[in-house]
């Protein structure tokens, strides 16, 4: 079955009046605990959000956040987005065929494609990204985590009804600087990470950043002598930002992730009763905890590439923002379906998706001496998706394949 979604050009419009002289209620800013302490005082840590398209400081915004920075997520062991859920209250990711579904106080869906994107808008540099297949990535040389909970539709359009998870990476700065990290463990994994900032001039900036992680799998196949549960993903990012004076600044970033992720199979172990194709054939299932027979490899695998240019003005009463961002994202997948204990390709499901997009954003906003202030913003986008679904088995009539 081979389906095509139309493309289609959105645009939105939003203005936002702002009190600046209004206090809100802080209980309803939440944050991960950020405490210094030092022999005989101690004192919370001021936490900036950008939630409402600028700087402010947490407790004055009116919305129920939870932020980190990078000091919390390395303390936290939190190594990519699926782990925020740990911290995070009211956040839970489910997780299928290599992506993940993230849902924020119960609002969510359990599997999100081309015409059913999620009700929880995942942004990466203020760049929105569509699709789900995209959300399982490892933090590397973050800035800040935020999740916004409730409604966020005024400033962040379509697709954040539930709420909005917001990702904000290093960018390059003045001074030079670099980090190199890597990690060895059991089922032969192993991680390295790293970063380099570089002055090229004294307007010119770069900084790159990547990671590249392997383990083997923990679920044995005694059919094939495969292993399910490995991973092995890597993500490479470049940045580079032109600051002729105070008032301009122009900011490039390129993102590359590969991600082969064999952990999507069915369950672990079935018994006899539940198993489908061991009541027709007498098939037995594998009999331990950690075994599985499945019908065919079963791998997800991803490849997404996002370039995005901001380039920002810093006037005396005004800030504008420019956004224009290209993505480009590759799935595929596929499960055993009906086998579940036996070896046999009974109903076996593949998915190749492809997508790309482009996107444009405009956003002023004022800085005003006075009470009130705005934000307005305009949102273009054009996407194209096509999707190829297929079953195979012997459960449609023909030989199994």
């Amino acid at each position: 079955m081979n389906r095509t979604s139309k493309v289609y050009l959105s645009t939105a419009a939003t203005t936002l009046l702002m009190g600046a002289g209004l206090a809100a209620p802080s209980a309803m800013a939440q944050t991960a605990p950020t405490a210094a302490s030092t022999e005989n005082t101690s004192s919370l840590e001021e936490v900036v959000v950008t939630a409402q398209k600028k700087s402010e400081k947490l407790q004055a915004v009116p919305i129920s956040i939870t932020a980190f920075s990078p000091t919390e997520l390395q303390e936290y062991n939190t190594r990519d987005l699926v782990d925020l859920q740990v911290r995070t209250t009211g956040l839970v990711f489910t997780q299928a065929s290599g992506s993940a579904q993230p849902y924020i106080r119960g609002i969510g869906v359990d599997y999100a494609n081309a015409g059913l994107e999620p009700p929880i808008g995942v942004y990466v540099d203020d760049v929105y990204w569509q699709r789900s297949t995209g959300n399982q990535f490892d933090l590397v040389d973050i800035s800040q985590v935020q999740i916004l909970k409730g409604p966020q539709g005024t400033l962040y359009g379509r697709d954040a009804t539930g709420g909005a998870i917001l990702v904000n990476t290093q960018n390059p700065t003045n001074k030079e600087d670099g980090s190199v990290s890597f990690e060895y463990g059991n089922y032969d994994h192993a991680q390295g990470k790293f970063f380099l900032n570089e002055p090229l001039t004294d307007t010119i900036h770069i900084r790159i950043a990547g990671q590249a992680t392997s383990q083997d799998g923990y679920i044995k196949d005694p059919s094939i002598g495969r292993t399910y549960g490995g991973v092995d993903n890597y993500e490479l990012r470049g940045k580079i930002d032109w600051a002729p004076n105070d008032i301009v600044d122009v900011l490039f970033t390129t993102d590359y992730r590969y991600d082969d992720d064999s952990s999507g199979i069915r369950q672990e172990i079935v018994g006899a009763s539940d198993c489908l194709v061991c009541s027709l054939t007498g098939a037995k299932p594998p009999s331990g905890f950690y075994d599985s027979k499945q019908g065919f490899v079963s791998d997800s695998i991803s490849r997404d590439l996002s370039d995005n240019l901001t380039t920002t003005l810093t006037l005396d009463d005004y800030d504008i923002k420019s956004i224009t961002a290209f993505q480009s994202q590759h799935f595929q997948s596929g499960t055993d379906e009906g086998a579940m204990g036996s070896v046999l390709p009974f109903l076996d499901f593949f998915i190749t998706t492809t997508g790309l997009d482009f996107m444009q954003k405009f956003e002023v906003s004022s800085k005003y001496s006075g009470p009130l202030n705005f934000l307005a913003g305009l949102d273009l986008q054009y996407s194209r998706d096509s999707i190829f679904d297929n079953l195979t088995g012997a459960a449609f009539g023909g030989p199994p394949a």
